[in-house]
């Protein structure tokens, strides 16, 4: 199982690292990969991640809600200062770029804790269920990334680092045994951040996106999650980020 989870976490870093080849590439129908990713991964959120959430929330009540709230509202007061505060244009976009940058590698690191505890289950079937929009997510975001700032993709060891961020959230979770409301709290708290980062950045804003794209996501994303959770039903898979 340690072996599986770490071998899903070198995809995801590995895709990032040559998102560059793949930003050329994929130029063209960049709109429709990041409409179906957004399709992807945002349903993942609601059907996958969520539910967890709420199983957090019977156990450290509605400190759940709170701890959501300030992950969701920390990154946004963040940027939000940075636009405000930062007058020069070029500096606002270099420190805009670095906060993104800075979410793009919190947001891989709770995606390599994820795969940890999706994958530490009585069945590896299920719990690679959850490789599929996260790997979606990793592209498109990378993508983006590309286009943030071009000195973020000429600085090699930043790009290392970048591309390390899921392994190293499995190195962090697996090192750790904390107790379950403590897991909880950090859970909640990641997520108001991953959820802030999906709708800020991984959804396509005005006019841009393609819409068929988008509900082509949903609809894969959602089919996936109902065979494993049927599957799980039977008895034949017992999973739980407990």
């Amino acid at each position: 199982m340690g072996v599986l989870v770490f071998a899903f976490a070198a995809l995801l870093s590995v895709a990032h690292f040559f998102s560059e080849y793949f930003s050329v590439h994929v130029e063209k129908s960049h709109s429709k990969i990041l409409s179906f990713s957004a399709g992807v991964f945002i349903t993942y959120i609601f059907l996958g991640l969520l539910p967890e959430f709420a199983k957090g929330k019977e156990i450290i009540g509605d400190n759940a809600f709170l701890f959501l709230l300030c992950g969701f509202a920390l990154f946004h007061v963040l940027e939000k200062y940075l636009y405000q505060h930062v007058k020069n244009k070029k500096e606002l976009l270099k420190d805009v770029a670095e906060l993104h940058t800075f979410g793009f590698f919190f947001d891989h690191f709770v995606i390599g804790m994820i795969l940890f505890f999706a994958l530490n289950t009585e069945n590896v079937f299920l719990g690679s269920m959850a490789f599929l929009p996260l790997f979606f997510h990793t592209i498109t975001s990378s993508i983006s990334l590309q286009h943030i700032h071009e000195h973020f993709n000429k600085n090699i060891l930043l790009n290392i680092a970048l591309s390390a961020s899921p392994l190293i959230g499995v190195l962090f979770v697996s090192t750790l045994n904390p107790p379950t409301d403590l897991y909880y709290s950090i859970f909640s708290f990641l997520i108001g951040m991953l959820l802030y980062v999906a709708t800020r950045d991984s959804l396509p804003s005005g006019a841009s996106g393609n819409i068929k794209f988008f509900i082509g996501g949903l609809l894969v994303s959602t089919t996936i999650i109902f065979l494993a959770n049927t599957v799980k039903e039977t008895g034949l898979i017992v999973f739980s980020f407990a």
